[in-house]
């Protein structure tokens, strides 16, 4: 199923090479990276309405990648759709829409979820991993999921990665 417009999030993501909203250059048409389960997308849905709900002076999540409409790997990188299905590539874990990439919020940038502490630092685990942020952390918990950050603290590579 397609993850509908919802009042709480925004749906992101998509290249030319990599189609899904917001594409560069307006080339990107369909929305080809937001496929998912029933339940990942009432699940999704849930924790943004919460999230919204009990923080709503916070920026709307920001969803990126899920799946692809008939599932399989992509590859939002070089347009090499197949490349995804080698491991570590970065997306084959979303080829049965059973994950879902969150935005982090960095200044000017994106909005999401702020993975930093009210001074501005990284909330790290004891092996200097950046943790996130722990009421977001709860939410996902409180409904089943797994919530990891990926990618490099403080670019545009860093995300949440949701486990479902």
């Amino acid at each position: 199923m397609l993850l509908p417009g919802g009042a709480n999030y925004n749906k992101i993501g998509g290249t030319c090479k990599h189609h899904g909203p917001g594409g560069d250059g307006g080339c990107a048409t369909p929305d080809n990276n937001h496929w998912a389960t029933a339940n990942v997308i009432d699940t999704m849905t849930s924790i943004a309405n919460v999230w919204a709900s009990q923080f709503p002076n916070e920026p709307r999540l920001s969803i990126n990648d899920i799946s692809l409409p008939l599932g399989g790997g992509f590859d939002a990188f070089d347009g090499q759709w197949e490349a995804d299905l080698v491991p570590g590539r970065g997306h084959e874990t979303h080829r049965e829409g059973m994950d879902v990439d969150v935005r982090t919020a960095f200044p000017n940038y994106r909005t999401g979820v702020n993975i930093r502490d009210a001074q501005g630092n990284l909330i790290l685990d004891e092996r200097g991993r950046p943790v996130g942020n722990e009421r977001f952390n709860r939410i996902c918990r409180a409904r089943g999921v797994g919530p990891h950050i990926h990618g490099t603290a403080g670019t545009r590579s860093e995300h949440y990665h949701l486990d479902f």
